[in-house]
């Protein structure tokens, strides 16, 4: 995730990298070690949504540069969900569920009131997918459906009229994958397929299309990525 100039990596703390001087800082501890959080930045906030402490929680919480706070809950329990913000909410979508079943359900946070209001299912229910926002859309694609098997289909969501509608599918089906923006176009990287994966792929929805990214160093399933200084 970034901030200002230097890029945010969540683990049970949080670590700071200065691409200046390639540098890492230790900054202040997660409240709790959490496995599976999504995590979106809105407004100078990160926030860290979900995720399986002792067990998968609905759990929040915002970095604002110096400390973590406590910020409302969702309404259902979540992990390994799709997040992603626009400039004027935090978008959560799908993920396993308290009983580890993959979820269509959505979720969109209002930072300024500090409240959630659901928004409408996706048409399949997906966990370990990516999800991007690009202009006044949203978009979802990789991860597991229902049987666990990774998902080719890919959808768009428009917040002003609370509506799903498909996109290309993913030529690489993955789940466990990074996803980011750069340039106006969704990332997917890594993830698995029956074996981790060095795949990169990127949709352009200004021609509706998929391409080849290049390919990452070695294979990774569930890595974290981010863009900084126009770099993934």
């Amino acid at each position: 995730m970034l901030r200002g100039a230097s890029l945010l990596v969540l683990i049970g703390l949080l670590t700071d990298v200065h691409p200046s001087d390639a540098s890492w800082t230790t900054l202040t501890s997660l409240p709790e070690a959490s496995f599976g959080a999504g995590a979106a930045s809105q407004g100078g906030r990160l926030y860290l949504v979900g995720g399986f402490t002792s067990q998968i929680n609905p759990n929040v919480v915002a970095w604002n540069g110096t400390v973590w706070q406590t910020a409302t809950p969702m309404a259902q329990a979540r992990m390994t969900a799709g997040a992603a913000a626009t400039q004027t909410a935090v978008f959560v979508f799908g993920g396993l569920d308290a009983n580890g079943v993959p979820s269509a359900t959505g979720d969109r946070l209002d930072p300024g009131a500090g409240t959630w209001s659901g928004v409408a299912d996706m048409p399949l229910a997906r966990a370990s997918g990516a999800a991007g926002a690009i202009g006044d859309s949203l978009y979802v694609a990789g991860g597991q459906g229902d049987d666990g098997q990774p998902l080719s289909a890919c959808f768009r969501f428009v917040p002003s009229t609370n509506a799903w509608s498909p996109i290309a599918s993913l030529p690489t089906p993955r789940t466990g994958v990074a996803g980011t923006v750069l340039s106006g176009r969704l990332w997917v990287i890594g993830g698995f397929d029956g074996m981790p994966s060095s795949v990169v792929e990127r949709f352009d929805p200004r021609n509706g299309s998929w391409s080849s990214g290049p390919s990452l160093p070695e294979p990774l399933w569930f890595p974290a990525a981010g863009v900084l200084d126009g770099r993934v």
